[in-house]
């Protein structure tokens, strides 16, 4: 796919209204303080240490990043997006990494390995 197709394919599925809308301000300050709120909240109640809270404490408002990636096993190359919490300039990086760090001893190797695990429990 070439750049002019991947762009016009990207332009046109953002331009899906009832998917994607346009938002009239940054919600990522809101958020920030949301997930400060419930990390305050889980370190009072002793649930995380002080040092976990200034470890996952965000301290950047950046806007995550979005890109596409086409899906070449579908007709047409369809896109499908991917939002990138990856830096540690997003708000969510650090909280991202700690549930990826809590999860991974479920996953395993296989794509299936959680499910298998849920469903033996």
């Amino acid at each position: 796919m070439d750049t002019e197709d991947h762009e016009s394919k990207a332009k046109e599925m953002l331009d899906d209204k009832i998917t994607y809308e346009v938002l009239k301000s940054d919600p990522t300050p809101k958020y920030k303080k949301k997930l400060v709120g419930k990390l305050s909240k889980l370190n009072q109640e002793g649930k995380i240490t002080q040092e976990d809270y200034d470890w996952l404490y965000p301290t950047a408002e950046n806007v995550p990043r979005m890109y596409c990636t086409p899906k070449i096993h579908k007709t047409g190359n369809l896109l499908r997006p991917i939002v990138a919490y990856t830096g540690r300039s997003s708000i969510g990086y650090r909280t991202s990494r700690a549930l990826a760090d809590i999860l991974a001893p479920l996953v395993g190797t296989r794509s299936s390995a959680v499910a298998e695990r849920l469903r033996d429990a």
